[in-house]
């Protein structure tokens, strides 16, 4: 006699997005879950709500620290605001100008 099977439920809906918005990759998700990687996948696969949930947790994870970098620099934060215009104009805001001599 094996393990129950893992249903998607709006519970593990819940907690796979929260994991996910926390930086969680899926190997770290499944390990939370108490299933094996591969059951992610299938799972993914099989059911559109648990891999939005995954979409969803790690763009809204990424949305909150946006939100806090950019605030920080806004706030006076030097190490925020060299962050934030080194990864949004990197054109412009690059430690090293590479010279080239004819």
């Amino acid at each position: 006699m094996g393990r129950p099977a893992f249903q998607i439920t709006p519970e593990i809906l819940e907690k796979t997005e929260r994991l996910a918005a926390q930086g969680l990759n899926q190997v770290q998700i499944s390990a939370c879950l108490g299933v094996r990687p591969e059951t992610i996948s299938v799972k993914k696969r099989a059911f559109t709500q648990f891999a939005q949930a995954i979409s969803l947790g790690k763009a809204k994870g990424i949305g909150t620290v946006t939100n806090a970098l950019f605030e920080s620099a806004q706030n006076g934060s030097v190490p925020a605001q060299i962050f934030f215009l080194k990864n949004r104009d990197p054109e412009n805001w690059k430690d090293v100008t590479a010279h080239s001599v004819s």
